[in-house]
Formats: structure tokens, sequence, C-alpha cells
């Protein structure tokens, strides 16, 4: 199964999660054209507003991951646990998008956290892409001169060896 037929470079979905591995960035002026291209194909769009801090949207998160089902606790709105929230980000729905409202804030409060959460969404869209789904997240800004264009979210480095278990065939 693929996540797309053909690689249309001027679709948002193409260069959210091609071009910008997950990330997208769109002009307030053109975001309700954006999203209402986003849910005419066939897109989900789950919002997290950054404005009143990053203590809020963790909370929302804990709801959104269902974290008291998979861990057994709340997860508590001012933990900054990257590793944790890695290991509870759980995409169940193909074709999502997450709308980071007021992502400047969250710089502004943590660039770490801020950082390191965009690195997580930049990585289960590549799982999802691998199993045929489609996520992204987009990053609504005032205008490309905002310092969020062009800021690098992680380095790729080159992996560990493979270490092969199975037989030979």
């Amino acid at each position: 199964m693929t996540s797309f037929t053909t690689l249309n470079w001027d679709a948002p979905d193409v260069w959210g999660i091609v071009v910008g591995r997950g990330v997208s960035t769109v002009e307030t002026g053109s975001l309700g054209a954006y999203e209402d291209w986003l849910t005419s194909n066939g897109y989900s769009v789950l919002e997290f507003c950054f404005a009143g801090g990053i203590s809020p949207v963790v909370a929302q998160l804990g709801v959104y991951f269902r974290w008291q089902q998979q861990f057994g606790y709340e997860l508590e709105a001012d933990s900054r646990n990257l590793a944790a929230l890695r290991d509870g980000f759980e995409i169940e729905t193909s074709n999502l998008v997450f709308k980071l409202s007021s992502y400047e804030s969250a710089i502004q409060e943590d660039e770490k956290w801020a950082q390191g959460f965009l690195s997580i969404v930049s990585e289960h869209s590549l799982r999802q892409l691998a199993v045929g789904g489609r996520f992204f997240a987009i990053l609504p800004v005032h205008n490309a001169e905002t310092p969020l264009v062009g800021a690098f979210i992680e380095d790729l480095c080159i992996p560990y060896p493979f270490r092969f278990r199975g037989s030979a065939a």
C-alpha cells in the first residue's frame, strides 16, 4: 500500500510530508483555503493551540493519546519528558494533520521541548508514510519572514549497522 500514487509537488500534503519531513508552515492568510484543501482530500485536522503555553497542550495530548489507558496514569500537564511523549505518541488515524497554532509561544517558553516535539512529529510522519498512512503538522505563520521558517529541528546521522538475526535465504 502506498501513501501517494503520484508526487504532486504543488500539493500541501506532499510538501508537508516529503519536503518538510512531516512539518509544514502555512501563512495565516492562506490557512482557510489550506484547511479546506485538507478536508476535501480526506484529512482530519486536529488543533493544538500553544497560545496559553505548553502545559495545556501536553494535557490535551494526554487525552488524545489515551495516556491513562496506555500507561495507567495521567500525563501531567507540566511534564516535559520528551522520551515519555515519544513512547506514547501513537497515531491511529490515517490522513491526520496536527495544526500547531501559536507555536512561537512554545519556542519562547521552552525551545528544547518545542524542537523535540517537532522531532517526534517528524519521526511519526515517516512511520506513517512507511505503512501507507499520512500524518504531518502545520504551523500557521504570519509570513515567510518568521524565525520558524528555516529553523532546524534535528540533525540526521548515519545509524548503527543493522544486525540481521534471521537465517539467510
